[in-house]
């Protein structure tokens, strides 16, 4: 497997625990694609993963993956038309003319482009000193910690009651670490795949240039060295990649990111 698969699998592993949630659905076929849908109305909370193992055959099958993505569609509009909730579709592999007309002859629109990156934790660093300020979150300090992701990802307005009942769950799993400078910046580490794997990296607005998101990145990948990891892995959004390369990040490869809401609920079976 090539070394941004890792990534690929750290989210598919991190999709199925979470899909265990109460709150939550998710369903996984094989050779096809995995769907999660935790609830939260937005789309980067529900996910439709894309096999990586079919799209990486090479690029004489990609005329086989065309097919096998054009039923995956048809599932995913079976399965997120129960709730219309919208989702994101990341792809870990480059997307052919072919493919993007189905995607989006199906309502899915190109969003963004992310970057793959991993960070080698046997790498000494000069950078990375402790700040004491970052703490593992509290069961008392969940919805708080909810409310500064919220804020962080520029989104004007507190955490949803349905996200604070996925950050209930991340505090309740072994497999998450969420953490965070109370008030101010968050993270939260998932240990639960072959790699680690680092997300929900946020600063508020008012505390942002002050190195806290940086503080926060290296807390995590500290803690996913301690407990036997090699590796860490993350998905950077535009705005956020120069922070990683300056925490030890390398940059893999680019991940598409469509989106789209499936609100027919009565597609046919595929």
């Amino acid at each position: 497997m090539e070394n941004w698969g890792y990534v690929h699998e750290n989210l598919k592993s991190m999709l199925a625990i979470l899909g265990e949630a109460e709150s939550a659905r998710y369903i996984a076929h094989t050779g096809t694609a995995a769907f999660y849908d935790s609830g939260v109305d937005d789309a980067h909370e529900n996910y439709a993963l894309p096999d990586q193992v079919n799209a990486a055959r090479g690029a004489d099958a990609r005329s086989d993956f065309a097919e096998t993505l054009d039923f995956a569609v048809k599932l995913g509009r079976k399965f997120f038309g129960v709730t219309g909730c919208p989702h994101i579709w990341p792809f870990f592999f480059e997307i052919s003319g072919a493919c993007q007309k189905i995607l989006e002859s199906n309502g899915l629109a190109r969003e963004d482009d992310f970057t793959a990156m991993w960070a080698d934790l046997n790498v000494s660093e000069t950078c990375a000193m402790s700040d004491d300020r970052v703490r593992p979150v509290q069961a008392n300090d969940v919805r708080g910690w909810a409310d500064d992701v919220w804020r962080g990802f520029d989104s004007g307005e507190d955490a949803s009651e349905s996200f604070i009942a996925k950050a209930r769950y991340f505090a309740s799993r072994g497999e998450f670490l969420p953490v965070g400078i109370k008030g101010a910046s968050t993270g939260l580490l998932f240990a639960g795949g072959e790699t680690a794997g680092i997300y929900y990296i946020s600063t508020r607005p008012e505390f942002r240039g002050q190195g806290l998101g940086g503080a926060v990145v290296d807390y995590l990948k500290r803690a996913a060295r301690e407990s036997g990891f090699r590796y860490v892995t993350l998905l950077a959004t535009p705005s956020g990649r120069r922070l990683y390369e300056r925490h030890g990040f390398i940059a893999l490869g680019t991940v598409s990111i469509f989106s789209g809401k499936f609100e027919d609920a009565r597609i046919e079976e595929p």
